[in-house]
């Protein structure tokens, strides 16, 4: 399982174009909460084969990317945006489990 989170993480992590727009600080939030997004769903996938794993791991991986490339965008363009981009970090996909849709 651990090779399932670092293949996640990298997917995600791995993309500086994702927050390059970013203050370091604004960059620090959103990765760290895409750590326990990717953390929460390789979770889910406990006990499970790798290709099983995946097909439920990526489409909130893909999901995740978008909405760190949206709100990267919003906050570059957005003066203030920390503070609202940390309220929006503490919406967790994670807690929003009834339909599968980690941004829904």
């Amino acid at each position: 399982m651990e090779k399932r989170r670092q293949l996640a993480l990298e997917s995600v992590l791995g993309d500086s174009e994702l927050t390059s727009a970013l203050t370091d600080e604004e960059a620090q939030i959103l990765l760290t909460w895409a750590r326990q997004e990717i953390d929460y769903w390789v979770a889910q996938t406990q006990g499970m084969e790798d290709e099983d794993a995946w097909e439920i791991i990526a489409p909130p991986i893909r999901a995740l990317r978008k909405q760190i490339r949206h709100l990267a965008h919003v906050s570059s363009t957005t003066p203030g945006a920390l503070a609202e981009l940390s309220t929006l970090m503490g919406q967790s996909g994670a807690e929003n489990t009834d339909t599968g849709d980690p941004f829904s």
